[in-house]
């Protein structure tokens, strides 16, 4: 699998922050490594 293939997933799954400006972005793990173990199939 390509890095590039990875980071787009990794932005595919990162999460905005509240309203905008509240937090810093977070990356939802399971859906991640969900879609990673299907394209590596």
């Amino acid at each position: 699998m390509a890095v590039a293939d990875v980071l787009a997933a990794v932005d595919r799954h990162t999460q905005s922050r509240q309203c905008g400006i509240l937090g810093e972005k977070v990356v939802n793990v399971l859906e991640l490594n969900l879609d990673l173990d299907g394209r590596g199939r």
